[in-house]
């Protein structure tokens, strides 16, 4: 996914850069390419929805030329948030009722060899697994919905981060 915005400015492009080395790089963005009317930060990445939602933008490129401020981002701290979100609880509940199922297995193979008799409870042996696993991914499943819709929400504020960061530094330009 890739924000682009661009917009009109008046003034000194190298305050724009200027403005967005200020902005970006205490963020935890480095410099990769500098030329004389562009720039392009390399991101930190996105650990956690309480960071700056400016670090869900992975690349971010500034330029400042002829009159206009263009600003280009790639989404990779919001996509590898939203891999997490979306594949951490299933593979949770999947590890639980995984780990449920080995427990079940060992007390079946007690039971066995210590003479209880499970033909009589033959129905409910073979139900438990499925409940075994199947509780976990239950308890699991709110997050099969939670995951997207606060992935879509980093991407909002993502978004709103690198708009008011193009406002920022085309505001910068005009400043003496």
């Amino acid at each position: 996914m890739t924000y682009y915005q661009s917009v009109t400015f008046e003034g000194d492009p190298g305050k724009v850069l200027s403005a967005a080395s200020q902005i970006l790089m205490p963020q935890g963005f480095t410099v990769t390419q500098q030329q004389e009317h562009r720039l392009e930060f390399d991101g930190p990445g996105m650990n956690s929805s309480r960071q700056d939602p400016i670090r869900g933008a992975s690349e971010i490129t500034v330029e400042a030329a002829h009159g206009r401020v263009t600003v280009c981002a790639e989404y990779g701290g919001v996509e590898s948030m939203r891999r997490f979100v979306t594949r951490f609880p299933l593979l949770l509940g999947l590890g639980i009722g995984a780990i449920n199922g080995v427990i079940l297995f060992v007390v079946m193979v007690i039971c066995h060899f210590s003479g209880v008799p499970l033909q009589r409870h033959w129905p409910i042996v073979w139900l438990t697994p499925l409940f075994v696993v199947g509780i976990p991914l239950l308890a699991v499943s709110p997050w099969f919905f939670l995951g997207p819709a606060l992935a879509r929400k980093l991407q909002e504020k993502t978004t709103q981060a690198l708009d008011s960061l193009l406002s920022n530094v085309r505001h910068s330009a005009t400043i003496d």
